[in-house]
């Protein structure tokens, strides 16, 4: 095994040249890239590192609203990763007042790195849907999960937290 090596990912910047393109699954709309620090490049213990990119809402860097993008590189797939056992709260909201009962907001959070977080909300209800999947998330942070065509009584934290509907790469570690 290697030494171990936490990236912060608060401490990454952006440096050396910049090439900038939109992409759209159609004609080239448009595309960032930019070049990885030789030191961030190389894992030192592969299976206990990502490499995570954030795009910022400023140019300055400055972070007061939130990030607008994400991007990781897992050096490891899950199953040979250093993944611990999920550790989520979630909080159940009606997604508004006038909706007809059916339609609910989910906000998880991470008490420990989660990759890949999945709902799957038809285990719940099969004409359930979810507005998002493979979420990737870091200690304390959270996402909102929207989630349409399910009695609102069925979403309960316990019945959304249950290991047969959050679903995650951390499953896929053997203990």
């Amino acid at each position: 095994m290697g030494r171990h090596r936490d990236i912060d990912p608060a401490r990454i910047r952006w440096r050396g040249d910049r090439e900038t393109r939109r992409q759209s699954l159609g004609p080239r709309v448009g595309t960032l890239r930019v070049p990885v620090p030789a030191d961030l490049a190389a894992a030192g213990n592969g299976d206990r590192e990502v490499l995570v990119a954030d795009v910022l809402d400023d140019a300055a860097g400055n972070n007061a609203t939130g990030r607008t993008a994400r991007g990781l590189w897992w050096f490891a797939e899950p199953r040979d990763s250093a993944l611990p056992a999920a550790k989520l709260t979630a909080q159940v909201v009606p997604a508004s007042a006038d909706n007809d009962g059916t339609s609910a907001e989910v906000r998880v959070t991470a008490g420990t790195l989660v990759r890949d977080l999945t709902l799957l909300v038809d285990a719940l209800d099969p004409a359930a849907a979810v507005d998002s999947g493979l979420v990737t998330l870091f200690p304390g942070e959270s996402h909102t999960f929207r989630i349409s065509g399910v009695d609102g009584a069925v979403l309960t934290p316990a019945a959304v937290l249950a290991p047969e509907v959050a679903r995650s790469g951390n499953q896929l570690v053997s203990r």
